[in-house]
């Protein structure tokens, strides 16, 4: 996919243009959502990671805003330059999430690519949904944003 670097939008004849859904207008009234406008919950509307298959016989979804929350708490997250990875206790074990940046609803640029990342969750807050988000110096378990926003998502076994 080649990305215009001035504009973050896909060049024109490449793969996967012109399918990102911009979701700026009043028509979506107060909530945002880029595939139900009705949909009060979140966890109603399409969830990428149920149709998951990587052949291990596990049902895959999105973590919950309370799950973010506990990888973060009494953790050590460590800014690697590409991303945060967060040692649980400072053990061996650890979840890396890429700093891939975000994917703005209304004109469909990228920003802070390589910079931060933004993770949704299964959680709804109101016409809102939970997330994830982080930068070089602060991670945020619980952050609220419209619907719409092209956000990463992390995929966990259930």
């Amino acid at each position: 996919v080649a990305v215009n670097s001035g504009t973050g939008q896909i060049e024109s004849g490449s793969v996967g243009y012109g399918q990102f859904i911009l979701r700026n207008d009043a028509t979506a009234g107060s909530v945002y959502d880029w595939r139900d406008y009705t949909a009060i919950k979140w966890a109603d509307a399409y969830d990428p990671c149920r149709s998951l298959s990587l052949g291990d016989g596990k049902n895959w979804r999105l973590p919950t805003s309370g799950e973010w929350g506990l990888i973060y708490a009494n953790n050590y997250p460590q800014n690697t330059g590409f991303g945060v990875r967060f040692r649980p206790d400072g053990s061996n074990a650890s979840v890396f999430l890429p700093a891939a940046g975000s994917r703005n609803r209304t004109n469909g640029t990228l920003s802070n690519v390589s910079m931060g990342g933004t993770y949704w969750s299964s959680s709804a807050n109101g016409g809102s949904a939970f997330y994830l988000n982080f930068n070089s110096s602060t991670v945020s378990p619980a952050s609220t944003g419209a619907r719409s926003h092209g956000f990463s998502v992390r995929c966990v076994s259930e």
